[in-house]
């Protein structure tokens, strides 16, 4: 017979008032408060040391870039085709046997053609490129690593140079760290989501351009489509496999055009590059087998992980071992996205085997991987950190936090006192500056650097005296304020002159060994016809070099016009 219990009768199993006491007896707030506020604290503290080491980062970039640097060699070297060449003229060729994508000297001719050929229009590209990597590296971060793990690898990405450097230079470096990175981050979410033809689709979209603006992305996407390859492979689902290939034919039918287009023309007329010095010490050594571990142990501690900062010659061994710590780490964690960080190097060490683009030993040719070598580091640096006793570890954090901030502060104040990279590229700007501001209307320049033909050596690129008179033509080319003639026949320049005006013959003797005085005699004595002597003017730069102006004055032509009966009006 059932029991009915209606509550008269005391139920044995209920429990007693001292137990509900004893369970529901309110926590003291003092054992969950310091844990909880802990916690919070330690995440604050975080947050703001991220958000100061990233507004650091900001700062420094946009300092350097206001400060506006005079062009240096291996900028003017590009700056002059720009300014020289149409769009169409920029596919061919250019000057001084110079290499760069099409896509980065369009952009490079639309911003001259829009802001003028000031230093900040022809840097205005790798700046932004800079800005733009340093914001998307911190939301790639945040989302593949622990938080930890991320605000070390973004104030190292943050404080390193070479990024910031080359984000204002008028050369590709800076662009080919944002291809690089964004490609990464869309194969990564392309992987978590491989069924998505939207994924696909912005992946292959974003590479048949990139490859247009970047010579080195190219290791990039052989890189992460082999990680993409395996894991369609795994699957065989047959959407995958319509979008990968998709993917493929689209991207190497993009490569190819490029290549064949602009890539193959530039670096046919420049052969003598793969023999420069610092090309062949990025070479790996097949023809001495025995010294191959030396070499690769030597490239990976050099320049080519400088970051924040290093140098060659073991100098960046610290740096390395914390990469060596960060893979480890991924390698149980996240294997796949490890992969797709490091396996560009596989491809850009076919290309070196081959003798197609250098392998390390620079920090500039190698600074597509700048995204993937800070990851890797802050996931070891925030490894190492947890070796340490746990009271320990907050003040090494803190200090490492510090330390980076103090290298970004050190930098934007360096930047803002030396506002150059070499001395003599400041001379040269002003000397040009002052001699344009001694031009008057009907003015005109005839300029003369003695070199009619640059011959093709090995060491050519490396010549100081190359390098000084590419600034002083891009300065020219920027600062003119009249009409200009760039080593003219000598038979011509004095029939040209501007009646009334003065012509001015601005010779610069950059000490190039092969200058043609014989021509420079001529040049004098054609425009000394008809006019007296000169105004000479001589301002001494460095290194043996000088700008030499010489002002003529032209005589005026007058005409008398008479009447039908002969009389003069």
């Amino acid at each position: 017979m059932r029991t009915i219990d209606d509550g008269s009768a005391p139920r044995t199993d209920a429990p007693s008032a001292r137990t509900l006491s004893k369970r529901f007896r309110p926590i003291p707030i003092s054992s969950v408060e310091p844990a909880r506020s802990g916690w919070w604290a330690r995440r604050r503290e975080m947050d703001r040391t991220l958000f100061i080491l990233i507004g650091l980062g900001f700062i420094w970039r946009i300092v350097r870039y206001a400060a506006g640097q005079p062009l240096w060699g291996d900028e003017a070297f590009l700056a002059v085709s720009i300014l020289l060449r149409d769009f169409a003229g920029l596919l061919r060729p250019l000057e001084y046997y110079q290499i760069a994508p099409a896509g980065f000297l369009w952009g490079e001719r639309a911003a001259f053609e829009a802001f003028g050929p000031s230093e900040w229009a022809l840097r205005l590209i790798p700046f932004a490129a800079g800005l733009a990597s340093l914001g998307l590296f911190t939301r790639f971060a945040l989302k593949v690593v622990d938080r930890r793990s991320a605000l070390f690898a973004i104030g190292i990405f943050a404080a390193s140079y070479y990024p910031v450097r080359h984000a204002t230079e008028v050369k590709p470096y800076a662009t080919d760290l944002l291809f690089s990175l964004v490609t990464t981050a869309l194969a990564w979410r392309t992987w978590l989501d491989r069924e998505s033809p939207r994924n696909w689709l912005a992946l292959s979209a974003w590479v048949v351009f990139g490859v247009w603006c970047s010579y080195p992305l190219v290791f990039v996407v052989a890189g992460v489509g082999l990680v993409l390859a395996a894991e369609v492979g795994r699957s065989l689902t047959r959407r995958s496999i319509v979008c990968f290939l998709a993917f493929g034919l689209t991207t190497s039918a993009s490569w190819f055009a490029s290549y064949l287009f602009v890539a193959r023309g530039q670096s046919t007329s420049a052969p003598f590059y793969t023999s420069l010095e610092t090309w062949q010490r990025a070479f790996p050594p097949f023809e001495r087998c025995w010294s191959m571990a030396a070499w690769l142990l030597d490239v990976h501690t050099g320049n080519m992980l400088a970051y924040p900062h290093g140098g060659n010659q073991f100098g960046s061994i610290v740096t390395a071992l914390l990469v060596a710590a960060g893979a480890l780490r991924l390698l149980k964690s996240r294997p796949v996205l490890l992969a797709m960080l490091l396996s560009p190097l596989g491809a850009n060490l076919v290309a070196a085997a081959w003798k197609r683009y250098p392998y390390g030993t620079s920090a500039r040719t190698s600074l597509f991987m700048a995204p993937a070598f800070c990851l890797l580091a802050g996931v070891g640096l925030a490894w190492a950190i947890r070796q340490l006793r746990r009271a320990r570890r907050r003040r090494v954090a803190r200090l490492v936090a510090i330390g980076l901030g103090s290298m970004m502060v050190v930098a934007t104040v360096v930047n803002l006192g030396w506002p150059y990279k070499n001395y003599e590229d400041l001379l040269n700007r002003e000397a040009v500056g002052d001699l344009a501001g001694l031009a008057r209307p009907g003015d005109r320049w005839v300029i003369y650097d003695g070199v009619a033909e640059l011959p093709m050596t090995r060491r050519l690129m490396l010549e100081h005296w190359l390098q000084q008179m590419a600034e002083v033509r891009y300065n020219v080319l920027a600062r003119s304020p009249v009409p200009m003639d760039w080593m003219p026949e000598e038979g011509r320049v004095g029939a040209e002159a501007a009646p009334g005006g003065r012509t001015w013959l601005i010779v610069h003797r950059s000490g190039c060994l092969s200058f043609d005085e014989p021509r420079l005699d001529r040049l004098k004595a054609s425009l000394g016809r008809g006019s007296g002597p000169p105004e000479a003017r001589v301002i001494r730069l460095t290194r043996g070099e000088s700008i030499e102006a010489f002002a003529y004055e032209m005589p005026v032509r007058v005409e008398v016009r008479t009447n039908r009966e002969g009389g003069g009006l």
